[in-house]
Order: structure tokens, then sequence, then C-alpha cells
């Protein structure tokens, strides 16, 4: 029953306020977002369960910034 609810709940809440903030801030802003799901994986993993942080983690972590960064920056920049 609890692996049930930790699969089941956690997803249907997350799923919900991701659709809230499309809502808020459109599908064009808010699309780049989802690819900070792996780092939040790695930081949560090295947070409690922990693992270790490799060199390439934070290689992905910053080149996942820096997109993110430059994606959001406005046509005129």
């Amino acid at each position: 029953a609890a692996i049930v609810y930790m699969g089941a709940f956690p997803s249907a809440v997350c799923f919900l306020l991701w659709n809230r903030g499309v809502e808020l801030l459109g599908p064009s802003r808010s699309g780049p977002f989802i690819h900070l799901t792996p780092v939040s994986g790695i930081l949560m993993a090295w947070l409690f369960l922990d693992e270790r942080l490799h060199d390439y983690h934070l290689v992905g972590i910053a080149l996942i910034v820096t997109g993110l960064v430059l994606a959001s920056r406005g046509k005129n920049a």
C-alpha cells in the first residue's frame, strides 16, 4: 500500500502542479523547465539517499542551467 501511495499520490500532485504552472506562465515560458527533472533527481538522491555527486553531475547541471538561462532570455537579448 505504501509503494502504491508513493507512486500514485506524488505523481498526481506533481502533474496538477505542473499544469497549474503552465496555466500561469504559458507553455512557451514553462516548457523549458521540464529539463530540471534530472537536476532535481540528482539533488534529491544526493540529499536523501546519500549518493555521491560526481563531476559529470555538476557539468550536466551547469549545462542545463545555462540552457535555461539562454532560453529564458527575451528575443531582444
